[in-house]
């Protein structure tokens, strides 16, 4: 698969996880992040629960699983939980574990999350900062292979077999 490139839109969570992914089962793949790589960004807590663990399975190594775990449910001491609510008085109005229907997750803020994700693909030199999506082209090579050309706001442009959009609801992918 060595001529078959994906170029991801997107270094958050999702095109971090899927660049994993395709990096760990030999797809070349090229991520392009908007933001420069020294931004500071913000955090907030977010909860992983079967859904993610499953994509975790799926895209990272048993090391890289092993130090997200280990960052999991630190604020509230525990690993595996459903969230409760509170009204402005700090009492507790809800508590989602006695719901059987709601999964137990764990909390663990995004950013961190992103770090992590991001560390092998930024240590493989396979993310590139300030790079604005513009828009994309069709192309025939010489042999007749299509292909997608990608266009960046800086005027640079990569080519690739696949383009994915992972860079949040107003993505300008796929609106020609």
């Amino acid at each position: 698969m060595a001529d078959f490139k994906v170029v991801i839109v997107g270094g958050g969570l999702a095109g971090a996880l899927l660049a994993n992914g395709l990096r760990n089962n030999g797809v070349q793949v090229m991520v392009y992040e908007r933001d420069r790589a020294d931004s500071n960004r913000e955090g907030y807590q977010i909860r992983l629960g079967p859904g993610s663990q499953a994509g975790f399975r799926a895209c990272l190594t048993d090391d890289h699983i092993g130090k997200i775990s280990a960052k999991l449910g630190k604020s509230s001491g525990a690993q595996a939980t459903a969230p409760s609510l509170f009204n402005t008085n700090f009492q507790e109005i809800v508590d989602l574990t006695q719901l059987p229907t709601y999964s137990k997750s764990a909390g663990i803020n995004r950013v961190v999350l992103r770090d992590i994700l991001l560390e092998p693909i930024k240590k493989s030199g396979l993310i590139k900062y300030g790079k604005g999506f513009d828009h994309y082209e069709i192309i025939t090579e010489k042999t007749g292979k299509e292909r997608v050309k990608v266009y960046f706001s800086d005027g640079t442009d990569d080519v690739c077999d696949v383009l994915v959009g992972a860079d949040g609801a107003n993505s300008k992918v796929g609106v020609t």
